[in-house]
Formats: structure tokens, C-alpha cells, sequence
């Protein structure tokens, strides 16, 4: 499983271990002195060829129709880029998102800063770019080679 991996990866760099399976559905995969949920480079579109670090997807609702990970419990969210990882408050991630005036995705262009939910389904999400992120993480983990 590719996030899993990831998930491994970051436990790596940091000195720690997985989560429980438990653990993990409590949104936290890496226990350290301090939990992290790891979010992988994602691509923006399905189908696209390859995952990207330009952009992050942001879930603000689950499928079920309950808070997303924006809103996680762990200490950190870890979002991976092409070289770094960047550690990010939840509190400061959300207290971001409350500063953005979202508009509802309407099919045009990719849904930067807008709310996207899947046919279906209760879950609601939004792309940010990178950028935003590094202004409000707490620290910038250099991927080792």
C-alpha cells in the first residue's frame, strides 16, 4: 500500500514507529514523542500519470459525512513534497482554512480553493497549494537521500 509506505517512510526520518491499527484509525500514523498523520503527494486528478507537490488535497469532511483529517487529533500533519516534508498544526491548518473564502467547484479548471465532494458521497474537499502550507508549518523535515 503506497501510503503506508509513505507512512513508513516519514516513521523512518524521524526516529519513530507506525501506528496501531487502532492508533491509525484515530487518524494518527506515526508515534513518536508526538503523533503525525502522514498525507502523501497525491495526483489532482485520477488520471493523472503521477503524484504531484504543487498542490495537496485538504479533506474537510469523510465520506461518512464526518470531520476529515483537517481536523485530526494528532499533534501533526505531515505533507510530503518532492524533497521535504512539511510538519503542520492541525490548529494552524484550520485556523488557515478559516481565513479562505471558499466557492463551490463548479467543473471548470482544477478546484483550487474550492469545495469538491465526489457523486455519492458526503465528503467534502479542497486544493491549496504548497505554498499556503509552508507559511503556516512548524517545521521543514529534509527527505533524506
Amino acid at each position: 500500500m503506497v501510503n503506508r509506505d509513505k507512512e513508513q517512510e516519514f516513521a523512518d526520518l524521524i526516529g519513530a514507529r507506525l501506528s496501531s491499527q487502532d492508533e491509525d484509525f484515530g487518524g494518527v500514523d506515526v508515534k513518536a514523542d508526538f503523533t503525525v498523520d502522514v498525507k502523501a503527494m497525491k495526483k489532482v486528478w485520477r488520471g493523472d500519470n503521477s503524484p504531484q507537490g504543487e498542490f495537496h488535497w485538504i479533506e474537510l469532511r469523510n465520506v461518512q459525512g464526518n470531520p476529515g483529517w483537517a481536523y485530526s487529533k494528532a499533534d501533526f500533519i505531515a505533507f510530503e513534497t518532492p524533497g521535504s516534508w512539511l510538519l503542520v498544526k492541525p490548529s494552524d491548518l484550520q485556523g488557515y482554512l478559516n481565513t479562505v473564502q471558499f466557492m463551490l467547484y463548479d467543473g471548470e479548471d482544477i478546484p483550487l480553493f474550492k469545495l469538491y465532494s465526489r457523486k455519492g458521497r458526503k465528503d467534502l474537499m479542497t486544493l491549496i497549494p504548497t505554498d499556503k502550507l509552508k507559511t503556516i508549518c512548524f517545521e521543514i523535515l529534509k527527505k533524506s537521500d
